[in-house]
């Protein structure tokens, strides 16, 4: 039994809320923002991503996927997308669930 699944439809409901509150607010949170976006990506590709099992994994890379891309690449450091590279190569999927790769 695993709680991956689960945890990612959570995830994205609480990733929407949070999108929700922020334009609701006038306020900037630019700060708040980039931690929540590490937590986000560190979260799916660290437990999700590297899942044993091949439709987990596949699930998570798409998540992940529609993540980066809806980011506003201007709106993010560079240090962290180096960061997020150096993750992503340092620690990729197992060879054995091809489906995540």
């Amino acid at each position: 039994l695993t709680y991956k699944i689960p945890s990612m439809m959570c995830m994205k409901k609480v990733y929407g809320c949070l999108q929700g509150a922020r334009t609701l607010s006038n306020t900037s949170h630019d700060h708040l923002q980039l931690i929540d976006w590490e937590k986000m990506v560190t979260t799916i590709y660290n437990d999700v991503c590297l899942s044993d099992d091949g439709l987990i994994a596949k699930n998570g890379f798409e998540s992940l996927k529609r993540v980066l891309l809806s980011t506003n690449v201007e709106s993010i450091p560079e240090e962290n997308w180096f960061i997020l590279l150096d993750m992503v190569s340092g620690r990729p999927p197992c060879i054995a669930v091809q489906q995540a790769r």
